[in-house]
C-alpha cells in the first residue's frame, strides 16, 4: 500500500484547521479563541501543525530541535500577513489585543490566520533517548526551548508522566502567569 503524499498531508492539515476555525467561531459566544499544536506520525515522519505560541520541540538525544514556530506578530513576516488580511499590529499585538498572529476562533480580531505552520521531521533522524515535547506558552514564557530540553534530557530515565509534571511544576514555580500544559512522548 502506498502512503500519503507529503503534499496531501500538508493540505489535509491546513484544511482541517481552517474548518475547525469555522466551527469554533460558530460555537463561541465570548469572541475568544485558542492556540493549538499537534503532532502525529505518518509514513516515517513526525508532522507538526501549530497555531499561536504553543510549541513542539524535540529533545534529539539531548539536542534541541524546535519543530514549530511561535506565531508572534512582532515578526516582520507575520506583520505583513496581518496587514494583508486587513489587520494591524500595535504594541506587538494584533489589533493591539492579541499576542499571536495565528489562532482558532478569534472573530473579533481582524488579520489573524487559522492556517497552521506545518513542519515534518524524519523518524530515522531521531536518536535514542529522545523525547518530543509539546507545551503551551505558559511553559515557554519562563523557560527557553534549550532549558526545557536540558531538563527533560537530564531526567530522561523518568516516565513521560513524571517529566510532564516536572516541566509544569518548574514553570509554575518560576511564576508563569499563563496556562500550563505539556505532553511528552518518549522515543
Amino acid at each position: 500500500m502506498q502512503g500519503l503524499s507529503d503534499q496531501g498531508i500538508w493540505n489535509g492539515l491546513k484544511q482541517t484547521f481552517v474548518k475547525l476555525n469555522q466551527q469554533f467561531k460558530q460555537m463561541i459566544l465570548s469572541g475568544s479563541g485558542t492556540t493549538a499544536v499537534i503532532a502525529m506520525i505518518i509514513d516515517g515522519k513526525i508532522w507538526v501543525a501549530n497555531l499561536g505560541d504553543s510549541r513542539a520541540v524535540l529533545s534529539n538525544g539531548g539536542s534541541p530541535i524546535q519543530l514549530s514556530e511561535d506565531a508572534k506578530p512582532r515578526s516582520e513576516g507575520y506583520q505583513n500577513s496581518i496587514v494583508k488580511r486587513g489587520g494591524f499590529v500595535s504594541n506587538s499585538r494584533v489589533g493591539g489585543i492579541l499576542s499571536v498572529a495565528r489562532t482558532i476562533g478569534d472573530p473579533l480580531v481582524q488579520g489573524v490566520s487559522a492556517r497552521p505552520k506545518i513542519t515534518n521531521y524524519r523518524l530515522s533522524d531521531i536518536r535514542d533517548e529522545s523525547h518530543q515535547i509539546l507545551a503551551c506558552d505558559g511553559v515557554y514564557d519562563v523557560a527557553s526551548t534549550r532549558q526545557v530540553v536540558d531538563k527533560v534530557y537530564r531526567n530522561r530515565n523518568e516516565s513521560a508522566e513524571e517529566l510532564v509534571k516536572m516541566i509544569v511544576r518548574t514553570a509554575y514555580s518560576a511564576m508563569s502567569s499563563d496556562n500550563l500544559s505539556a505532553l511528552i512522548v518518549k522515543f
